[in-house]
C-alpha cells in the first residue's frame, strides 16, 4: 500500500496503483481495535470486481516503522 485516508487506500499492484476501498470484514475488525487499521507500506489481499472497483480484504505483511511515504489527500 503507498496511501492511505479513512476507509479507502492507493495500492500498487504489476499493473500499476489503484485506489481500494476497505472490505466490510475489514471495517469490522478496525472498529473493534485501530490497530488492525492498514498502514501505508502493508501488504494486503485485494479483491477486483468486474465493474473495475477493488476492494481490500485483509493486511497480510505489516509493515516497517518509518515508512517514507505519506498519507493521501482527502478529496473535495
Amino acid at each position: 500500500m503507498v496511501g492511505i485516508d479513512v476507509g479507502i487506500c492507493l495500492v500498487r499492484v504489476p499493473a500499476g496503483e489503484l485506489r481500494a476501498s476497505w472490505s466490510g470484514r475489514l471495517l469490522a475488525k478496525v472498529a473493534q481495535a485501530r490497530s488492525a487499521a492498514p498502514q501505508v507500506g502493508d501488504e494486503v489481499s485485494l479483491t477486483l470486481w468486474p465493474d473495475g472497483r477493488a476492494t481490500v480484504d485483509q493486511v497480510i505483511l505489516s509493515s516497517q516503522p518509518g515508512s517514507n511515504v505519506l498519507p493521501m489527500r482527502r478529496l473535495g
